[in-house]
C-alpha cells in the first residue's frame, strides 16, 4: 500500500533525516514523500538534504528559510539576514563538494520553481500558517511562510480538509493549546497536524505517516 509520509523543518540535519526515514521503512518506489520546507540552514548538510528531496520527494513546498537562499545567490538583498538564519552552514555544505557553484545554481533554479502550498483530496500542505479570513488563492507569503497569523495555531481549522504544517515546534503548539505534551509526537489538534519536531533548537526531526497516523522521530544531536 502506498503511504503518504510528510517531513518538515529538517534544517540541514541530513543524517537524522535518513535515520528517521529508516525507522519509517521508507520505500521510494512505493511511498509518497512530501516535504513542507525549511530543508536548509543550521545543520551541517543542507546540500545533501536538498539533493535528497529534489530526487525523491513527490511534493516539496517552500519554507521561510528557502526564501533568502536565491536572494543571497543572486545578490538581490543584504546577505546578513540569510547568514543570521544559519545560511553560512548552508553555503559551507555546498563548498565541501566539487563544482559548488554549479550545484548551487542547479538547486537555486529548482527552488525557484516550488510552490508555497499543496492540496490533495484530503489535506492542505503548508509550511507555516493560513489566514482563515482569506480564500486559499489569496494567501500571502507572510502567512504561508512566516506564520505571522498566530491565531492559526490556536484556533480550529474551519475548512473541510485537514491542514498539515511545520514552522512552529510542537512544544509551542502543545503549550499554546493547553495540551498534554509529548515532544516526540506530531500534534493533531483542531483539524490541523503540526509536524515540526524542533530540529532548529536541537530537538527532533519527524517523519509523519499520514496514512497510518504514526510519528517517527530522531533527535538531531544523536547524529552528525
Amino acid at each position: 500500500m502506498t503511504r503518504k509520509l510528510v517531513v518538515s523543518d529538517i534544517h540541514g540535519y541530513y543524517d537524522a533525516l535518513v535515520t528517521c526515514l529508516k525507522k519509517a521503512k521508507y520505500n521510494p518506489d512505493k511511498d509518497e514523500l512530501i516535504c513542507l520546507g525549511d530543508m536548509i540552514n543550521r545543520g551541517p548538510k543542507s546540500y545533501e538534504v536538498v539533493s535528497f528531496m529534489k530526487k525523491y520527494a513527490s511534493v516539496v513546498i517552500l519554507g521561510n528559510h528557502e526564501i533568502g537562499f536565491p536572494l543571497w545567490f543572486y545578490q538581490k538583498t543584504d546577505p546578513e539576514l540569510f547568514y543570521k538564519m544559519g545560511g553560512i552552514k548552508t553555503i559551507d555544505s555546498y563548498y565541501r563538494h566539487k563544482n559548488p557553484d554549479k550545484k548551487l545554481a542547479n538547486h537555486i533554479e529548482w527552488l525557484m520553481t516550488l510552490s508555497n502550498m499543496h492540496e490533495d483530496d484530503e489535506y492542505i500542505y503548508i509550511h507555516a500558517s493560513l489566514d482563515y479570513k482569506k480564500p486559499l488563492y489569496a494567501q500571502t507569503p507572510e502567512s504561508l511562510l512566516w506564520g505571522q497569523n498566530r491565531d492559526f495555531f490556536k484556533t480550529k481549522n474551519p475548512l473541510n480538509k485537514t491542514i498539515v504544517h511545520g514552522h512552529v515546534p510542537v512544544e509551542h503548539i502543545y503549550r499554546w493549546n493547553g495540551l498534554k505534551p509529548n515532544y516526540r509526537q506530531a500534534v493533531f489538534h483542531d483539524n490541523k497536524i503540526s509536524i515540526d519536531g524542533g530540529s532548529i533548537g536541537g530537538k527532533y526531526i519527524f517523519v509523519y505517516d499520514l496514512t497510518n497516523k504514526i510519528t517517527y522521530a530522531e533527535r538531531v544531536n544523536n547524529t552528525k
